[in-house]
């Protein structure tokens, strides 16, 4: 039987998930789009604009219209975002027990915790440009989705240690 990639990687624990999460997560092949609103506090110096600008970042903004299109081929998912019609494009895919998102020149290797409360991302393991990065070194990233109101909710951010925070975007999509 043909799984999609969030099964794939959390096995059973996938069905502990809200109902909305696992609905976000269920494509197997083909394509889907999914439209929302979103907030995005944007990053809060300019070394970390730079940073942000680099990994293709959005840029702040209240009340932003948001889009994901996903699609799915041979078990890889492509997530074209647009964040009030900016793209952000990222891949996503099974490692082991991971689950690995490239980024542009960026892959991060995450572990997936998931109850009934939905899922957070736990980062892993991170390379740029194909070298190992130090944990020391690993951007703070918090990655969490859940159901409220039975509409599926993100909230995402991430921060370099001693630079600051980067991007802080959460909302939903349906």
């Amino acid at each position: 039987m043909k799984q999609s990639l969030y099964q794939r990687v959390l096995g059973e624990q996938f069905h502990q998930l809200p109902l909305a999460v696992q609905q976000m997560h269920s494509l197997i092949e083909g394509e889907r789009l999914v439209q929302g609103v979103c907030q995005i506090e944007g990053a809060e110096n300019r070394i970390a604009a730079i940073f942000a600008r680099l990994a293709g970042l959005p840029r702040a903004g209240e009340n932003l219209p948001v889009s994901v299109h996903f699609s799915v081929r041979n078990g890889v998912e492509t997530w074209d975002r647009l964040f009030a019609g900016k793209p952000m494009t990222s891949w996503q895919w099974q490692q082991q027990t991971m689950l690995v998102e490239r980024l542009r020149f960026v892959r991060f290797y995450f572990a997936i915790d998931a109850d009934a409360s939905g899922l957070q991302l736990r980062l892993l393991a991170m390379h740029v440009a194909g070298v190992p990065v130090p944990a020391w070194l690993f951007p703070r990233i918090s990655a969490r989705e859940y159901q409220q109101d039975g509409v599926f909710h993100f909230d995402v951010s991430a921060a370099i240690k001693g630079i600051g925070r980067l991007v802080h975007y959460r909302g939903y999509l349906q």
